[in-house]
C-alpha cells in the first residue's frame, strides 16, 4: 500500500512483518507500492545487520514528499517447533531481552550510516517501527532522535518489550504509539515510552485468554498466538479507520477510549 496519513499504522504494521524476511512477496509488494530499499551496506537490500540485531531502512514518497522509513527486527533465532527450553538455549535475541538497549547499541553504526543517507537525501520526516524486541529499539531510536530542524520522527511500535538495561530515565514520547496485545506479557518487561497505547483483543476472546508460564516454557509455539506480528495487521488497519472519524486536532489531546470495529475491541489511552 502507498503511505499516506490515513494508513500509517496499516503500512508500518506490514513494513515489520517484512522487516523479518520470511516472507518475500511482502518486500516484492512494498516494492511494487513504491517503497524503495535503501542499500547502506552494498549488499543490495534494505537490510543492516549488526552481532543478533538488525533493521530495514526504505525510502517512499508520502503526502508528495520522501520519507524514510527504519524497520527493527525482532527476535528470529529460536526454533518453535522445539519444546521446552531447549527453543530459548542459544538465542542471541533472548540474552537481550532485559536489555533492550544493548540490543540496540549492537546497531549504533548502522543507524547513524541510516542518518547520514537521510541528511544526505534531505528527507525531513522519518517513521521508526519494530516489532517486540525491535519495538523496544525503535523506541530506543525515538530516545536519541529528537526533533530538530530539519528531521521530524515518529514511531509506531507492536508488542514492544520497552526499554531496559540501562538505568536511565525514560520520559513518555508523544511521538510514539504502541500496540499491545492485553495478554502479551512481554510488553511489561520493560520501561515503556509510548505517548499513546492501544490495546487489542477480538471478539472471541483468544488474545485475553492469557499464557501462564508452565504453558510458555512446554510450548513455546504458543507465545505467538498472543505476540506474533500477524495479529497486529487487522488491529492497526481498524485503528487508522477510527482515527479517520477523529479531527486531527483532536489525535493526541483524547482521554481513553474503546472501540469495536470488525470484531476487534480497541483501547486507547495517553501514557500515564
Amino acid at each position: 500500500m502507498t503511505l499516506t496519513a490515513a494508513n500509517l499504522d496499516a503500512s508500518l504494521a506490514v513494513i515489520t512483518e517484512a522487516s523479518y524476511r520470511e516472507d518475500a512477496s511482502l518486500i516484492s509488494a512494498l516494492e511494487g507500492a513504491g517503497y524503495v530499499q535503501l542499500d547502506l551496506d552494498g549488499d543490495g537490500n534494505g537490510t543492516s545487520k549488526a552481532g543478533s540485531a538488525a533493521f530495514d531502512a526504505w525510502t517512499t514518497v508520502a503526502n508528495n514528499q520522501t520519507v524514510a522509513v527504519i524497520a527493527f527486527r525482532g527476535t528470529d533465532d529460536i526454533d518453535y517447533s522445539t519444546d521446552g527450553l531447549t527453543a530459548y538455549l542459544g538465542s542471541a535475541d533472548a540474552a537481550y531481552w532485559f536489555d533492550t538497549v544493548g540490543y540496540y547499541d549492537q546497531l549504533s553504526a548502522k543507524t547513524a550510516a541510516f542518518d547520514a543517507a537521510v541528511d544526505s537525501l534531505g528527507i525531513g520526516q522519518v517513521y521508526v517501527t519494530g516489532h517486540s524486541l525491535g519495538g523496544a529499539a525503535a523506541q530506543a531510536y525515538m530516545a536519541a532522535h529528537p526533533d530538530d530542524a530539519d528531521t521530524r520522527y515518529a514511531a509506531v511500535v507492536f508488542g514492544s518489550m520497552g526499554l531496559s538495561g540501562d538505568d536511565a530515565g525514560y520520559a513518555a514520547d508523544a511521538r510514539i504509539v504502541n500496540f499491545v496485545a492485553p495478554s502479551d506479557y512481554s510488553t511489561q518487561l520493560g520501561t515503556q515510552t509510548a505517548g499513546l497505547t492501544v490495546s487489542f483483543s477480538d471478539a472471541a476472546g483468544s488474545l485475553d485468554s492469557g499464557l501462564d508460564l508452565s504453558t510458555l516454557l512446554a510450548d513455546p509455539a504458543s507465545y505467538l498466538s498472543v505476540h506474533g506480528t500477524g495479529l497486529y495487521l487487522t488491529a492497526a488497519a481498524d485503528y487508522d479507520a477510527a482515527k479517520a472519524g477523529i479531527p486531527s486536532t483532536e489525535t493526541t489531546t483524547f482521554f481513553t477510549s474503546t472501540v469495536t470495529l470488525g470484531g476487534l475491541t480497541l483501547t486507547v489511552s495517553p501514557l500515564g
